[in-house]
């Protein structure tokens, strides 16, 4: 669709996947145009599959696995509804530029691996492979109704490291946040954002 959908910068809920499994419902209608459209999915290891999950015993949870995903797109008409396409074999999967992300560490992206055309219209390029079935969560799915954490107050900064440095962030109001980077060089760049990893598509 080559839009982003009007998900959440950062939701407020957490939960083990052996207990509840959160879900968001969208409205993609303003999304669509006419022709093909292609529906694209992120994947990141968040707390399924945190590589830090030590910290708090989560390399010892029996919910620990790799990124994995469900959807079902609905065509509404009133109140009824009728499903017109669902997370299975025919969506195509492939390597993203986001090497490796950690809920606390972050990511590392190499802007090299970048894949412009994955979110248009027609055969994208590189090699996609269909995608896995995996092992249903065991919790029950909850419909996450709580209001989310959105984009209220911004800052920029410029920082020419040398050397290979750090840089600190504090947060005054919100202990949430996360902090995009931009790199004008060639190579490997670190990321300190909202985790991803995987690269998920399927025409609609």
């Amino acid at each position: 669709m080559g839009s982003a959908s009007p998900a959440a910068v950062w939701h407020r809920t957490f939960s083990s996947p052996d207990v509840a499994v959160y879900y968001d419902s969208y409205d993609i209608t303003p999304l669509l145009k006419i022709g093909e459209n292609v529906l694209g999915v992120w994947l990141g290891n968040g707390f399924q599959n945190n590589p830090g999950g030590y910290v708090w015993d989560f390399d010892k949870a029996r919910f620990r696995g790799a990124p994995r995903f469900a959807l079902r797109l609905d065509e509404c008409s009133g109140e009824k509804r009728q499903a017109i396409l669902e997370s299975d074999k025919a969506f195509l999967t492939a390597p993203s530029p986001l090497l490796s992300d950690d809920y606390r560490v972050g990511e590392t992206y190499d802007a090299r691996k970048e894949r412009p055309d994955w979110l248009l219209p027609g055969t994208p390029s590189g090699e996609w492979k269909p995608a896995l079935c995996a092992e249903r969560p065991r919790g029950e799915r909850v419909l996450r109704t709580i209001e989310p954490v959105t984009i209220e107050k911004g800052a920029a900064a410029c920082f020419h490291p040398k050397g290979g440095r750090w840089i600190s962030v504090r947060f005054w109001r919100e202990q949430r946040g996360r902090v995009p980077s931009a790199c004008d060089g060639r190579g490997r760049t670190d990321n300190y954002d909202a985790p991803r990893r995987a690269s998920d598509r399927r025409k609609a």
